[in-house]
This record gives structure tokens, sequence and C-alpha cells, in this order.
């Protein structure tokens, strides 16, 4: 009887303390923000103008209204490689060619669309006695940071001209410092400028086009950026993207409709978040969009990025020639495809 009554009294203790979790669990335990948006971080490097749809997307408040929370995280091409590869950014603006080698390797990374078209040119100064490729032999020679589609296409087209790369210096050079390290410190003799802005610089300082790269066309070799997502974050958080490419659709209809207004946002916000040292005028950069050496696309091709990749494996970079499914998760496609086609029409 004493027994019964325990297990009796006991059960109603087990049924309170159920029942009380149960209204802990409804009433009093923390809760999320009931408005509280997906976040993702995305990861770029605000010196290349390649990054503007980001830029507006952010500053006109389209991944908010896309229904996610941004947090842009500044890295350069090598920086960005690793932090994707690793997780620590869940999407990186980035050259293709920092990535063949970490998806060789089995990094979980996979290139989702372009983000922009770029040409770049070979400047010399007009006394280095530079007229040729061999005369390259001997002399000091920077494509920026080692790493990236530039170093790739460089030593790919000096191979392929008879070149002994082998007596080339390369010097590693920033960027936003090749057109005064070429003509104005004179630490280096030739230089490899992709950004537009920095193309024009160097012309105003006195550098020259080696006239044999126009010649051949070199300067159409692809060093455009794409946009590339972990393939965990990307598996788990497939709608979080695609919010994410709603937003650069509307930046870019912005982009296009306005483009005096999205000019202003976009150097603004270089300027503001670089204290300065991307000090370019709006009309400037109006005016490399209305020429077409900066251009911005939704949707293009694999050839391209395949080739390129097929060069890396030519030249020895990677040990696998990689395909289209190595490289590519092409689930956004068609929505990228018709943006593509609506704003700036098919390529």
């Amino acid at each position: 009887m004493e027994s019964s009554k325990r297990n009796i009294l006991l059960g109603v203790i087990l049924l309170i303390m159920i029942i009380g979790g149960l209204v802990y669990a409804k009433y009093l335990s923390p809760k999320p923000e009931e408005n509280e948006l997906p976040k993702i971080k995305i990861g770029y490097n605000i010196q290349s103008m390649d990054t503007v749809p980001l830029m507006i997307a952010y500053e006109k408040g389209y991944f908010e209204d896309s229904g996610i929370d941004v947090e842009l995280v500044q890295v350069t091409g090598s920086e960005g490689a690793i932090a994707i590869g690793a997780g620590q950014v869940d999407i990186v603006i980035i050259s293709s060619a920092r990535l063949f080698g970490p998806i060789e390797k089995g990094v979980p990374v996979k290139i989702l669309s372009p983000m922009s078209n770029t040409d770049f040119e070979l400047f010399v100064r007009p006394d280095s006695g530079i007229k040729t490729f061999k005369d390259l032999e001997g002399k000091k020679f920077s494509y920026g940071v080692g790493g990236g589609a530039k170093e790739l296409f460089t030593r790919y087209i000096l191979d392929k001209e008879g070149v002994d790369i082998e007596k080339i210096e390369f010097v590693d050079v920033d960027n936003i410092y090749l057109p005064v390290a070429l003509m104005d410190q004179k630490t280096i003799d030739a230089a490899l400028i992709a950004d537009s802005n920095y193309v024009d610089q160097a012309k105003e300082m006195g550098g020259v086009i080696l006239p044999v790269w126009v010649e051949k066309n070199y300067e159409k070799s692809p060093t455009g950026l794409v946009v590339a997502a972990n393939s965990d974050y990307l598996n788990g958080n497939e709608d979080t993207i695609k919010s994410f490419f709603e937003a650069i659709i509307e930046a870019n209809k912005y982009l296009k409709s306005d483009l005096d207004e999205s000019s202003i946002i976009a150097t603004d916000f270089m300027r503001e978040n670089t204290n300065g040292a991307m000090n370019i005028k709006s009309e400037d950069f109006k005016n490399l969009v209305e020429t077409g050496r900066v251009s911005y696309v939704l949707w293009e091709g694999t050839a391209v990025v395949v080739d390129l990749a097929r060069v890396t494996y030519e030249v020895g970079n990677i040990e696998k020639e990689l395909t289209v499914n190595d490289l590519y998760d092409l689930r956004f496609k068609n929505l990228l495809e018709s943006a593509q086609d609506e704003i700036y029409g098919s390529n």
C-alpha cells in the first residue's frame, strides 16, 4: 500500500515537472527576435571596382528588403580563398583562379555566378627599352599580388611567346600601388594592371601599353570576378543565398537605370571604407562604365572559367583538369540568366 502511494506521488511530481518544463519552454525560455533576419557573411575586396553591385545593394538596403542580414568582410584574393573554404565567410567575390587549387583538393566551395568583366593591360615606361615580350627578360615585373588570374595568364602568355620566365624577377605589389611603383618609384619595369581606374592612373603618369599586347588582343583575357559559396553553407541555406542574388539583381537594375547616382554611391562607399585611400571621382567611375572598361554581369556561360581552369592545369598549377561539375553549382542559373537578359540583354 505504501509502495503504491509512493508511486502515485512520484507520478504526480513527474507530471508537474513535465508541465512546468512545457510552460517554461513556451513562455519563459529565451526566444530569438521575431524579426531577426538570416545572417550571411560576404567576403569582398573593396579595392576592386568589380564589387560595386555589392556596395550598391548594401547601401540601398536591398539585402534587408530581400530578408537577409549581411555582414561585409574585407578580404584580399588569397585571404578570400582561405576564408570561404574554412567557413569564415559564406560567400566570397573573388577571382576564379584563386579557387582552382582549393577545389582540386576537395575544399567545400562552388562557383555560383560571374560578377564582372574587366580587361587588363601590360604597361611599361617609355624609356624602359621594352618593345617585345622577350625584352621582359632581366626585368622586374608585377601583376599585383600573386595567385590570381593575372598571374596565371601572365605566365601562360609569356611561355606561349617564348619568354624564359626564370629570367624575370616577379615582384608582389598591391594593385593600388602598381602605377606609382612603375612610373614614380620605378621599383618595377613592367606592370599588368586590370582595374580600369588604375589603368587610367598609369596612363596619366606617362605609362604606355606594350604594343604587341594590344596587337595580339591579350587584354581581352578573362580576369573578372565570380561569386562563390561555401558548399556546406549553400546546402543548408539555399533560400538565404537566393535572397542574396535577388538583392544583387536589384542593384544591377539600379546601376543600369541610374548610373549617375550609382556612381556617387559606389565612390562614396569606397572612400568612406578605406579612409580615403580609394578616392575615385564619381564622374570617372561613370566614364569607365559608359566606355565598357568596367562591366557587370549576372550570368554568362561557364566556358570562360572552365577554359581558365584548363590553362591552370596546362601550366602545372593544378594536377587535375577541372570540369564544370567540379567548379560550379548551377542551381541559381535560371534566376540569374533571366535577370541578365532583362537588364543587359543576352550575352
